[in-house]
């Protein structure tokens, strides 16, 4: 990731986190074309690499990225420390774990993106 570059949260139409089952989080990218969704893509912005040093956790803890190229969309999940709901787990709907992706940056490149 570069330094140089806008937070994913601005280019996207949709950044969250949510429960997709008891041991997996998952964080949804949506963009509001194909031209945006195919440059964050290729930008490498969004990675198993970049996601696991953001939350710090173990890459084999971050699925590789689904993309979802009918809706725009990109997706990742994390398995959690804990069964939702069990103890000591802190997050039983996944929904706060997005609060970090405003810090994921996606390098502007060559062409400008629509910020």
């Amino acid at each position: 990731m570069s330094d140089e570059g806008v937070p994913i949260t601005s280019l996207a139409t949709l950044v969250r986190s949510k429960n997709a089952g008891p041991f997996v989080i998952s964080l949804d990218f949506v963009f509001p074309d194909t031209e945006t969704f195919a440059r964050v893509r290729d930008s490498g912005a969004v990675s198993r690499e970049s996601i696991a040093a953001l939350y710090r956790l173990s890459p084999d803890r971050v699925s590789d990225v689904i993309e979802y190229p009918a809706a725009n969309a990109l997706k990742v999940n994390i398995a959690r420390d804990a069964a939702a709901g069990g103890l000591g787990e802190r997050d039983l709907y996944g929904s706060q774990q997005g609060a970090l992706l405003d810090r994921l940056i996606v390098p502007i490149g060559e062409r400008p993106l629509r910020s």
